[in-house]
Formats: C-alpha cells, structure tokens, sequence
C-alpha cells in the first residue's frame, strides 16, 4: 500500500480498503489521487476493463468531499446507459455506507419521490442519463440552480462511447448550459476503457471550460489472450459449436442484430431441450423488456451458475457481470474498438481473456459475381486481431464540425427553459458553446428563419421569439429529451408479462422471435401499439429493422487487402477457418484485385474496388456522380467494399477522375449535391442549404480520399 496516498484518503474510505481486504492501490488509482489533490485540472483515467477506474475516480474526489462538505449536490455520474447506472448505483453504495452522502439515481425509470426529496435537500451524488440532464435543464432550471449550486465534479462514464455521436454533442452542449445555470466549472473526469488518440477526448472534456486535462500514463496489466476463429458451412455445425463452447462457460454471445441474437439463443435452448441439458440462455439487448435485463445481469454478477447470454452491445460496455469464462461473437465485429471492448468482457480474474468467433456460412449463396464470392467478413475478423495484436491501434473518434440537427434541438431546450430571449441573446449563448464553434451567425439565422417558418418558433410583440404552438406535442413528449431516433414500436406481452418491443409489422398468426423464444401472435392492438402471443416453435419473422450501420476505417480496409495479398498463417484460425482463407486468396488473385481495382461482373457493369475507408468510398461515389457517372456503393457481407457503375464508361475515364483526385483538382466545394438525406432525429427541420454544408463537410473528405488513393495501386 502506497502509505502516502493511502494516508490523505478519508477515513471511511480507509476502513472500506481494510474491509474489502485490498492490499494495496493500483497504480492508475495512485495516479488519480496525484491529480485530484495537487491540481483543477480535468482528468482522463483510461486502462483496461476492470482495472479499478471508478475506484481510481472515487477515492480521491469522496475524500475531497469529506473533508470539504458541501450544502449540495456535489457530484454527478453521467452514464451512457441506465443499466450501467443501476450497476455503479450497488458500487458506490457499499463505498458511501459511512460517509453520509447518498447516491440518488436520476433516470426515467428511478423513483420520482427519492427525486423531490434530493431537489428539497441535495445532497451527494446523482446518477444520471444525458436525456434525463437534458430533461433537467430543461424543466426544471431553477432547481437546477440551486440542487446543484456546488457541484464540484462531473464524472462521465464510458466517455468513448459519446464522442462523435449525436449524444455526444448533445451532452457537451448540456454541461456547458449547466456551468452557466450555476456559474462555475466543476472538474470533468472521464472513464474509458478503449482509446488510441488521448488528445480529441481530453479536448472534449475540456470543452468550454477554461481547464486543461491530465491523462496519467499508468503500465496496462498484463493478460494472457487465448483466439479463435472457426466457420461452419451447415448451419447445424455452426449450432452443435456454439452450443459445445458455451456449454458450463459463464458467457456472452455477442452478435451484431438484435434477429441474430435471439436466433441464436432460441436454437441453443431448443438443442438444450433435446439433449436434456439445463436452460441457462438469456437475451440482453435494447428490444427486450428492462425487467428482464436486469434479471439477467443480477443472476450473471450474483450467482456461480454458468450462464450464457446473447447480447449486441447492450452488453459491450462496462457493466460489472462477474467473473466471465469467454466471449463469444457470431460474425465480424465492425471496428477494433468494440472487438477490445468485448474481448476486455473476459479475463477480469485470472488475467486470461478467451474470445471465440464463430461464422455461419451456410446463409450464403454462391453469386454469379466472383467478387461476391469472397468472404470479406472473416477476412475483416483477421484484420481487426491483426490491428490491434500487434500495433494496440483503436479507431480515432469521429468530430462533427455542422451539428444543425443538435443545434436545433439544443435551441428549443433552452428557449423553454428561459420562455423568451431575443434572437441576438439567443445567437450569443448558443453560438458561444463550443459544441456549435464553426456554426456562422448566417447558417443561424438561416435556422432560425426556418423555425419561424414552420411555426416551430414565434415572435411576440415584444420581438421575442418564444416556442411555437406548432411543436407543443413534440416539447412535451418525453421522447424530446433524447436526440436517437425514435423507431414506431410494438409492446409484446406473453405468458401475462411485457417481453418486449418490435419494431417490424407483423400479423395475426406470425412467428416472432423475442426473449430467447419464438411466439405465436394471437392479437393485435393497433389503437395502442399492442402484440399479443403465446408461446410457440420453428421458424419465425424478423421482427427489427438493421440494426448496423458500417462506417470502416481505411486501415481495417487496407489490412483486409493486405491479407489477401499475402500467405501469411495465423495460429488462432481453425482448420475450416484456415482452408476458407486459402480459398478467399485464390479467388482473390484470380480477379486480379492486387493489380487492379476496377473488374466487370456478370452483367458487364465496371466494378470498382479501391479498398477505401466508408467516408472515402462515399466520397469517391458522389465525385463519380457530378461527373455524371451513375453509380452506388455495394456491400458485401455487410461492409461497403465498392462501387458500381450503372452507366457506359471507359475505364480511362475513371483513371483520369482519380488522378485529378490525386492531383488536388477537384475541391469539396465543386461536388454538387442534391437530394441529401440526413437520417438525424431532427434532420427534416433543417433548411436543405445547411443540410448540404453538413453532409458536405462531415460525411465526406476529399482530403482523406486523395491520401488513401495514392497508396491505391492501379486499376
């Protein structure tokens, strides 16, 4: 124990170190406590999974607390989900049992009494959402100013996960209209598990604050990494495996849908059935009834019973679910940064993680297209262990320079905490947050003209502008708070319980899938968004949407080529696994694809295959399309890999637009675009003049092209 750190902690804080029998402090833990009491900087803790983060968080700012109290509020945890609240919530209590602060959480479903009681006497910690902060800000302003008049840290959780996304900007923007309601700056630390550039999160968590950020480099635990990868081409097989490897393992089949989760789960309990071995599968995923998530993460943390659970990425972050034997993923993950964030899932005890990936190719159908032919998933799998094996990289967090869609949403929330303001004020206070930094008083105006317009906005005798009547349904549905799409979804009930939610049509008389079994519906109400069923067996409906949308970094996509490319062997591919590559390679060299990118399929349409990063890729489609040549972007196992052009076209002239490409004579600016579809929750608000400058700006990079085309060889 490292007796000077050790020392200045609170004495409640001491006697939970004695109690859990630590025997000393991590080093990322030490490493904290150095920033908390000897700096106001922000600060970063990145490590591994499990490697004492929210301890390393804790223990330096409950001592701040205790030896300086507060009259209010004084920390907030904010968490990505409320699963991951309700699991920090069980934490912190042990830790707080003497210290005399309560931890209270703040989500749509936490008890409304315990929340008036903390609003007439803050105190300790709130647990929230970004929605439910949101919600706050925006309801509930006065109470905020005082609830919270001393907060003195923000903690957010799994700070990875917000950067980048519509969440994210909107949490950013949150935390900086909260430091104006109480005039002050509480310090930032963010958790994260999974990160390769320190440099964009540390600038986000700074982010209209006037303080800089400490990130402790501390040494990563070692760990031993056990890999395989195996491919089944009868469905069966692929079945008998993923039930013999997750058969006595405490596990999580992780799969990309949310359909391919409950597949899988309801063919290991029917396999289970017939072979008389116990039901001990669970779904966890966004679809299923919360109740019985959170059954499943109780029995998964509290009991030594070998559970398996098929999760998408409801289960991915960090969620504290005991001790697991292996990871299991059916197909590719889709970036390296979930592959580490699954894989740091495992291994949480005994330093050894374990991760099976598992391939069914027994949906696959032989294509007249060669190209089509080519197992692209599996060799994406390889591409990412390879990444991240031997160069530890994770992808760099995407930025977002036109936000209209947040800014819009940002605006109504404010407006309707203050009532009115003039559309100067308004312009200062929005356009000075950082998140709309590159937002011009123009593109503004523009927006706000166009709320007036559609009545979301109005302007009263005294020229200031206040919400619309047009919007009042929206403002005041709960559902506002959030900035994700809201799908149209169906309530399930069966066996008398609430299941779960669909999001697909269906009829009386089909089969679904939900909660790990298969359901007969047996009646519908339309009126009240209702499915009734019974249980049932065999086949059933997809019963979502695609839950995925790839969007690949150039390396992952230049390592899948690269792979092809060569005869390098890897030790963790299983025979089948192995011969399937050999394949993929010989169907490879014999398109020429080393040689060339551009090949003909079967109906002689040009098939361009540049091995570019989905940004490039789109951009290179849209460049083709204002030079008038007709084309779309294919996907081949899920991964947008190429393009195709559906109009005559020699192929100097795709030479001659790439080497324009490269030689900086087109622009961004040059490339007209027309018809843009935003899929935001708030892009069909937006005048179609921003929408172009944002999908001009941040979904397309004619800079990133140029430099990705240079590496490409010739067609």
């Amino acid at each position: 124990m490292k007796n000077n750190t050790f020392s200045k902690l609170a004495p409640f804080i001491q006697d939970y170190i004695y109690r859990n029998n630590w025997t000393e402090l991590r080093e990322i833990q030490i490493a904290s406590c150095d920033v908390i009491f000897n700096s106001d900087a922000n600060l970063l803790l990145t490590s591994s999974t499990a490697s004492g983060k929210t301890e390393a968080a804790f223990l330096p700012i409950l001592t701040d607390i205790y030896n300086n109290p507060s009259p209010t509020v004084s920390i907030l945890y904010i968490s990505p989900l409320k699963a991951l609240i309700n699991d920090q919530f069980t934490r912190l209590n042990d830790l707080l049992e003497e210290a005399n602060l309560k931890v209270t959480k703040w989500h749509g479903d936490s008890n409304q009494n315990k929340k008036e009681k903390l609003i007439n006497e803050p105190n300790g910690i709130i647990q929230i959402t970004p929605e439910s902060l949101e919600a706050l800000l925006m309801n509930k302003k006065e109470d905020v100013a005082t609830m919270l008049a001393d907060l003195r840290y923000i903690v957010i959780d799994e700070v990875h996960y917000f950067i980048g996304s519509q969440r994210g900007l909107q949490l950013e923007s949150c935390l900086t209209r909260l430091s104006r309601i109480i005039n002050k700056e509480p310090r930032r630390i963010g958790l994260s598990a999974t990160l390769g550039d320190y440099q964009e999160v540390e600038n986000w968590l700074n982010s209209s604050t006037n303080k800089k950020c400490i990130t402790p480099v501390v040494a990563s635990q070692k760990r031993i990494i056990s890999l395989c990868v195996d491919s089944f081409d009868k469905k069966e097989d692929f079945y008998e495996s993923l039930y013999k490897n997750s058969l006595n393992q405490k596990c999580i089949i992780f799969s990309n849908s949310r359909a391919d989760v409950e597949e899988n789960i309801a063919t290991l309990k029917e396999i289970a059935n017939t072979k008389k071995t116990e039901d001990i599968y669970y779904t966890h995923h966004g679809s299923v009834n919360k109740s019985l998530r959170e059954n499943t993460e109780y029995l998964m943390k509290n009991t030594d019973k070998k559970i398996v659970t098929g999760a998408t990425l409801t289960l991915e972050l960090g969620i504290d679910l005991g001790n697991l034997d292996r990871i299991i993923q059916t197909g590719t993950p889709f970036s390296v940064s979930s592959f580490v964030q699954r894989l740091g899932r495992t291994g949480r005890r005994n330093g050894k993680s374990i991760m099976l990936f598992l391939f069914d190719k027994s949906k696959k159908e032989k294509s007249e297209n060669e190209y089509e032919n080519i197992d692209f998933d599996i060799i994406m799998c390889i591409a990412i262990i390879e990444i991240y094996l031997k160069e530890k990289w994770v992808e760099p967090l995407l930025t977002c320079k036109y936000p209209y869609e947040i800014l819009y949403h940002q605006t109504i929330s404010h407006l309707m905490s203050i009532t009115s303001t003039t559309p100067k004020k308004l312009a200062e206070y929005m356009l000075s947050i950082n998140t709309f930094k590159n937002i011009t008083k123009e593109d503004y105006k523009l927006l706000l003209t166009n709320m007036l317009k559609n009545k979301h906005l109005e302007m009263t005798d005294e020229k200031e502008l206040i919400i619309g009547n047009e919007i009042d349904k929206m403002v005041n549905n709960y559902k506002f708070f959030s900035v994700f799409q809201n799908q149209l979804e169906y309530v399930v009930y069966g066996d008398s319980k609430q299941l779960g939610t669909i999001t697909e049509n269906v009829k009386k008389g089909d089969k679904i899938k939900l909660a790990g079994q298969t359901w007969k519906v047996t009646n519908i109400d339309k009126d009240k968004f209702k499915i009734y069923t019974k249980p049932s067996s065999g086949d059933a409906k997809f019963t979502w949407s695609s839950d995925t949308s790839a969007n690949i970094d150039a390396k992952i996509i230049n390592k899948i080529k690269e792979i092809l490319n060569s005869e390098e062997e890897y030790n963790y591919l299983q025979p089948n696994a192995k011969e399937l590559l050999i394949e993929n390679r010989k169907k490879f060299q014999k398109l020429g694809l080393k040689e060339k990118m551009m090949i003909s399929d079967k109906d002689n349409n040009k098939i361009i295959l540049p091995f570019l990063g989905t940004k490039s890729l789109t951009t290179l489609s849209y460049i083709l399309k204002n030079e008038k040549i007709d084309n779309n972007i294919i996907n081949i196992n899920g991964i947008p890999l190429g393009i195709k052009i559906t109009s005559l076209v020699l192929n100097n002239t795709i030479e001659k637009i790439i080497a324009k490409i490269i030689e900086d004579k087109i622009k961004i600016e040059d490339i007209k675009l027309e018809n843009i579809t935003l899929k935001n929750k708030y892009s069909e608000y937006i005048p179609d003049e921003l929408k172009e400058k944002e999908f001009r700006y941040d979904y397309l990079d004619i800079e990133q092209l140029k430099k990705e085309l240079k590496n490409v060889n010739k067609m």
